[in-house]
């Protein structure tokens, strides 16, 4: 039947201009139990994929790959039940308020990637009533690892429905960050708009229409794709088509109206995708007007399909309408009913007469790619052979069903859950294949089963998921082995722990270029087995952020977390069969940046052939938890590591062939053991390893004071690290046990360029003693050697003015023999060739010596020998300098019998042979065969020459010096400023002397502890020394606490560094606080010939823990009581700032003054817990009432407010009637 609308001319010029809009309605509708494919011209019906039935208000969401999200759905009468792919409720909706009332999903405006958000909304209220409301809440796709969840509760936003048949609602096409909801509202008599945004509905809706008749029977409404139109019905007779803004969603026009045949109700409204043609159903047929011609036409006259909402298939070229037993389609281009007829029971409500249809957003493009799906909740493998390839694995069962795409080929597999194999389970993961694991989900892999990923294959974290758990490979106490296979360039990737790797049962083979990267922790091993663990040529990588940016660590300087650590071994490996990483026949691994790329607990370790970089603590950190354990490094290459190898806790550590290359601090990091330590060996180059432009030093030893220990640095090279230091041992004190380690032998290395090649502090060796001299001179074969012996050192003092070849503080019986040690600068007095200071029983001999100053002799060096050393070119030669190395009347040599010559060649007009300051007699007296040119300074003459005394040098050609000429200008100037006042040669000689008694108090009670020692407070100290050192550090500290009263900041700085120390042992640390820090620099910068012993322990720590580096005032007297502290850098030396001009009185019981130079500081004082007592701003002199403090050691903290430079120094608050001061 055709009939024309009354305002045929109106209807034309507002909808005839209009254009056909592309669009792709849903591919497939989800109506459980069955989803029914839209895409072709017939609709085919899938075999179900639930026992779920949906009727009232069915409607569906899929992925962009065509892969079912969810669908709603439930009996009559009952609540809507929200369900995911696997069929699992996740979430329940109230009942409806009308169960033929349509149901809406509608994407968030934000959705895309991982957000995965969408609002479900209908109509709901009182059950039997005539008022209700809509309401929505909102379902999160990407919540629960991606089986999602009903995330937000009910939500009213519209009120006044009173529809008793159904409620029409309508949702346009995302506009502008928004999309636009109509409702029939007001008690259904206008159309109502509401917002919809990425944070909800509007609830206050805005009214476009005007009042119509009663719409009780108004069932649908319908946008066009465009959004310019919404049609609806009045009631009685009465179409209407509204036109629409699309970009505000309001009305732009009055409405055009039109007439239906009959008064009947309208089930059904569908633009075509021009919206120039409006179909709808009566209940009796199903008519279409031609907008642009006023034309309505009948395609059907039957009752059967006429009682039907109507939707667009999926690309818009049919209507489709539906019977209670069938559906059709109607062709958009004939207007004609197809004949095809498709088996399927749409809900369908007797006492309404109506067929429900799935609502879809008209103009919606549900093709444009959207949200990311899962495809496995949790996957369980039985005994048997499995393969997974991309184009054959769970994906195709699991999503056959549910998917609108067949068998999407290249796809991931998304797992939600976990997979997990059974005994017997062979599972090979293939070609490509890549497997997401959402948040925490696993791969398990139980004992007796075997996983092999190949050929390129990936296990990675969901795209819009965080990071799942890894792969755990577990054996168990039986006989059936457990197989993990990796090889080909395959990956691991965004895992917390990548691979894990339990127990003696599992053969693991991790070769083929296979990647790890993005894990917190790649691979792990736990009590593993030797034998069938192979790992070489993969990749361990933390160059890219972690996912959960919650988890790793950021690396230095940075704001963004990555991996932690490459390989993680924990109690694998016995003493002798070490758990192999590299190889020696193949290519080995390739570490890169992270925290750590091997970190060793309690485990035996070969690390073979393999390739660091850029570790931001360490290339391979090693904690054995006191347990020997062995660290073979063979062949490996390290390159721009923060530290190479770091080992702790009883980790020896044997090192061959290596290079260790632009190191940001320690090559080498050796603290807390008491074992073997060798790098390089006596096979001389062939082992060698070499060491190049490391930052701080290439090997710091410290903390390993036992017998046991034994330390051998043989035939390596150390170049090109002008701001560095090459070996750095050290201790934090001077033991009180018979010795410091089984022995030291530093031999045979190459220094090229470096600030200082040797270092070693408060080592005490245990070479064979004659009566009163040494006999190391004689026998040079002895087993325990402490020894630097043999090498060939050029350093340089571009960074470092005060730069030493080889320099031995606080230590007893050390050696430097044969040595050549030149400097690039000799023409520069400031720098030395070899340097012992207080350092007693030592031997410095046959050393070739071309530097400013050849060797410095400084303090005591009592029954030491200097012979047979070639001093050539220096400004120089010997100096000794508060020195001496014999008791009151005794010689250094024997005239006529043993005579201590050295050799001066070519010498300088200007220089000096020997030196002498403040070093005579009576406590320095020289048997020298050879006639030199010596100076003396505040030291009368006391170099006793002889030229009877047979050659003590080997066949050594005699050198005569030169007779005594004027020196050079500089030490003309030197030595008339450099005279020291009689009472800081008196002092000095003062805190020697009492050093001496605490060393040999230290002797006394190791020795018999049962030894009675007078009361002072040197044995006092010693007492707390040799607790400190039995690891007694209650006892210790109950020592210092019962010292006398003292005005002595010898004894100060000793009970402060000891009582630290102590604290650390208590709290079971290995690292100091910034308090504790403070006070140990603070004591560092002081003078050491005035310091004492305590100096010497705090400059030791600071050394082994902060790279800090302190001098003394070369050899001699300079007027300022502070050292010099140089920080080793890449580029530049940093002196103490001269921001303190004077402290007094210092000790005080009353008033203290500060004195500092021009500019505001900040100054801040602390106790002796490290805990704040006093902080103000102030500049020149600040008087602080000192009267009520408790008494004590005190630490000075000042920092320059413009420069931020800083400086400390510390006092003592003392009493004349207290007992104790600290």
């Amino acid at each position: 039947m055709t009939s024309t609308l009354t305002k045929a001319v109106k209807v034309t010029m507002l909808f005839g201009m209009f254009a056909t809009i592309a669009t792709a309605q849903l591919r497939g509708w989800h109506i459980a139990p069955n989803l029914i494919d839209m895409q072709t011209t017939t609709p085919v019906v899938k075999p179900a994929f639930t026992t779920n039935l949906a009727l009232k208000g069915a409607n569906s969401i899929y992925d962009s790959e065509g892969k079912l999200l969810f669908y709603i759905g439930g009996a009559t009468g009952s609540a809507y039940r929200v369900c995911n792919k696997f069929n699992q409720v996740i979430g329940t909706l109230p009942q409806p308020y009308i169960s033929t009332s349509e149901i809406a999903i509608v994407p968030n405006p934000d959705n895309g990637g991982c957000i995965s958000k969408y609002y479900i909304i209908y109509p709901q209220g009182p059950v039997g009533t005539l008022v209700g409301h809509f309401t929505y809440y909102e379902v999160d796709m990407a919540a629960n690892n991606g089986l999602g969840q009903l995330t937000l509760g009910t939500t009213a936003f519209s009120s006044n429905v009173s529809n008793p048949t159904a409620n029409p609602l309508a949702v346009s096409k995302l506009v502008t960050g928004k999309r636009f909801l109509y409702v029939i509202g007001n008690f259904n008599s206008q159309v109502a708009m509401y917002t919809i945004t990425n944070t909800g509905i509007s609830t206050t809706p805005t009214y476009i229409s005007a009042p119509f008749i009663s719409g009780s029977l108004t069932n649908e409404l319908e946008l066009s794709n465009a959004g310019d139109k919404i049609a609806y019905y009045q009631g009685g007779n009465t179409i209407s088509v509204l036109p629409l803004n699309p970009a505000t969603g309001l009305a732009s026009g009055a409405p055009v109206n039109f007439t239906t045949p009959t008064s009947l109700p309208i089930y059904g409204l569908e633009f075509d995708n021009s919206g120039n043609k409006l179909y709808y159903s009566t209940g009796s047929s199903i008519i279409v007007v031609d907008l642009t011609t006023s034309v309505q036409t009948t395609i059907l006259s039957s009752a059967a399909f006429s009682k039907s909402m109507l939707e667009k298939n999926y690309n818009g070229t049919q209507i489709m309408c539906a019977s209670t037993t069938q559906i059709k389609g109607i062709d958009i281009a004939t207007n004609t009913l197809n004949p095809w007829a498709v088996a399927y029971s749409l809900p369908y409500f007797p006492s309404n007469n109506f067929v429900l249809m799935p609502d879809q957003i008209d103009g919606e493009n549900y093709d444009v790619p959207n949200v990311i799906n899962v495809d496995v909740d949790q996957l369980t493998l039985t005994a048997g052979s499995y393969v997974w390839t991309p184009t054959s694995n769970p994906a195709y069962t699991a999503n056959v069903l549910t998917s609108v795409y067949p068998n999407p080929a290249g796809l991931p597999l998304r797992i939600a859950t976990g997979i997990t194999q059974l005994s017997g389970a062979s599972l090979l993961i293939n070609s490509g294949l890549h497997i997401n694991f959402e948040t925490n989900a696993y791969h398990d892999v139980r004992a007796g089963a075997t996983l092999n990923i190949a050929n390129s294959s990936v296990l990675e974290g969901h795209p819009c998921g965080l990071m799942w758990r890894g792969v755990s490979v577990n054996s168990n106490a039986g006989t059936t082995p457990t197989y993990y296979y990796m090889q080909t360039s395959s990956k691991v990737f965004d895992a917390l722990k990548g691979v894990v790797i339990n127990g003696t049962n599992v053969t693991s083979l991790i070769i083929g270029g296979s990647t790890f990267n993005k894990n917190e922790v790649s691979l792990v091993y736990n009590s593993a087995s030797t034998s069938n663990t192979n790992i070489y040529n993969a990749n361990f990588l933390a160059t890219l952020p972690l996912k959960d940016q919650t988890k790793g660590q950021v690396i230095t300087g940075g704001t963004i977390k990555y991996g932690i650590t490459g390989i993680e071994v924990n109690n694998c490996g016995t003493i002798g069969t070490p758990i192999k990483i590299g190889s020696s026949a193949s290519v080995g691994n390739y570490f890169e940046s992270g925290q750590y790329g091997i970190k060793a607990t309690n485990s035996e370790l070969l690390v073979q052939k393999n390739t660091f970089k850029f570790a931001d603590r360490a290339a391979i950190d090693g904690n054995a938890n006191w347990t020997t354990r062995n660290l073979t490094v063979l062949s490996n290459t390290f390159d721009g590591n923060r530290t190479d190898n770091w080992l702790i806790f009883n980790y020896n550590l044997n090192a061959t062939k290596n290079t260790y290359s632009n190191t940001k601090e320690f090559s080498i990091r050796w603290h807390y053991n008491t074992g073997s330590f060798q790098v390089g060996s006596t096979a001389g180059t062939t082992d060698a390893n070499t060491f190049t432009n490391f930052g701080y030093a290439a090997i710091n030893i410290s903390n390993c004071d036992q017998p046991t220990t034994d330390i051998k640095i043989l035939s390596n090279n150390f170049i090109n690290a002008p701001a560095a230091n090459g070996v750095l041992i050290s201790e934090p004190t001077l033991t009180s046990a018979t010795k410091t380690y089984k022995g030291y032998n530093i031999k045979d290395n190459t220094f090229t360029n470096v600030v200082n090649a040797v270092k070693v502090t408060n080592i005490k060796g245990d070479a064979v003693t004659t009566g009163t001299d040494w006999n190391g001179d004689v026998d040079l074969s002895y087993t325990s050697r402490y020894d630097i012996w043999g090498n060939i050192i050029n350093f340089t003092n571009s960074y470092d003015i005060n730069a030493r070849g080889i320099k031995v503080e606080n230590c007893i019986k050390n050696r430097a023999i044969t040595n050549t040690v030149t400097c690039s600068s000799n023409t520069d007095w400031q720098n030395t060739g070899i340097e012992f200071t207080s350092t007693p029983q030592s031997l410095i001999k046959g050393n070739y010596v071309k530097a400013g100053a050849g060797i410095r002799l400084n303090l005591e060096l009592l029954n030491s020998n200097i012979l047979c050393n070639r001093l050539d070119n220096c400004v120089i030669g010997l100096g000794a300098g508060w020195s001496w190395l014999r008791p009151t009347g005794a010689i250094h040599g024997s005239i006529g019998v043993n005579g201590r010559q050295n050799y001066f060649l070519n010498p300088q007009v200007g220089t000096i042979d020997i030196q002498m300051y403040y070093s005579g007699v009576p406590q320095y007296q020289w048997a020298s065969p050879n006639t030199t040119n010596i100076v003396y300074i505040s030291s009368p003459g006391s170099i006793i020459a002889s030229t009877t005394d047979p050659n003590p040098c080997g066949g050594l050609t005699l050198m005569s010096g030169m007779a005594a000429t004027s020196t050079s200008a500089d030490e003309q100037q030197y030595q008339t400023s450099s005279i020291a006042p009689p009472s800081y040669a008196s002092d000095v000689e003062l805190v020697q002397n009492n050093s001496q008694l605490f060393k040999n108090a230290l002797t006394t009670i190791n020795t018999n502890p049962s030894t009675v020692l007078p009361i002072s407070n040197i044995n006092t100290l010693a007492k707390a020394q040799v607790y400190l050192n039995n690891g007694d550090a209650t006892n210790c500290k109950t020592q210092l606490l019962s010292l006398g009263r003292t005005s002595s900041v010898t004894e100060s700085n000793l009970a402060t560094v000891l009582n630290i120390q102590a604290t650390l042992k208590q709290e079971n640390r290995i690292t100091y606080t910034s308090a504790e820090k403070s006070s140990l620099i603070a004591i560092a910068q002081t003078d050491s010939r005035l310091g004492g012993q305590g100096v010497y322990y705090a400059r030791a720590i600071l050394m082994a823990n902060y790279n800090l580096h302190y001098n003394d005032g070369l050899y001699d007297y300079q007027a300022p009581t502070k050292g010099v502290a140089a920080r080793i850098g890449n580029t530049t030396e940093v002196q103490a700032p001269n921001l303190l001009k004077g402290i007094y009185p210092n000790p005080t019981s009353t008033e203290l003054n500060i004195v500092t130079n021009s500019g505001f500081k900040t100054i801040t004082i602390y106790n002796n817990l490290g805990q704040i007592v006093y902080n103000t701003q102030s500049q020149g002199l600040l008087n602080i009432d000192v009267s009520a403090w408790a008494k004590g050691v005190y630490v000075i903290t000042v920092i320059d407010i413009e420069t931020k430079a800083t400086e400390n120094s510390k006092f003592i608050v003392k009493s004349t009637t207290s007992p104790c001061f600290i």
